[in-house]
């Protein structure tokens, strides 16, 4: 689960790699990669921590009250990255342009997960 310290790590890298995405600009897609894996992370982590508070015994109420606090702090901060974004740069050219058929390299199965 993310902790007061653990989730330091994703909110610096936020920072560094993705600092330009928080004043509205297109994603490259390599930074749109990152920004689906940021949110994966923060679903991943809201729901153990959910499944965690079901299993936890009255000595461990004051730990996960603290573990919620901080995952809820790095959402806040990580928010404007997971909330729909505009479309990749190397989509945007496409975007005005009529539907058209997809090429064969745009038929190509990725992983659920990019």
């Amino acid at each position: 689960c993310i902790g007061t310290t653990v989730n330091q790590g994703p909110i610096e890298i936020a920072r560094v790699f993705l600092r330009d995405l928080f004043d509205g600009k297109v994603p490259s897609k390599h930074e749109n990669k990152l920004r689906l894996c940021f949110k994966e992370l923060l679903k991943k982590s809201g729901d153990a921590l959910k499944r965690n508070r079901q299993f936890i015994k009255k000595d461990q109420e004051a730990y996960q009250n603290q573990l919620e606090k901080s995952y809820h702090q790095c959402m806040e901060y990580l928010k404007p990255l997971i909330q729909p974004a505009p479309l990749p740069a190397n989509q945007v050219a496409r975007q005005g342009q009529s539907p058209a058929r997809p090429s064969a390299g745009e038929m190509s199965v990725t992983s659920p997960l990019v």
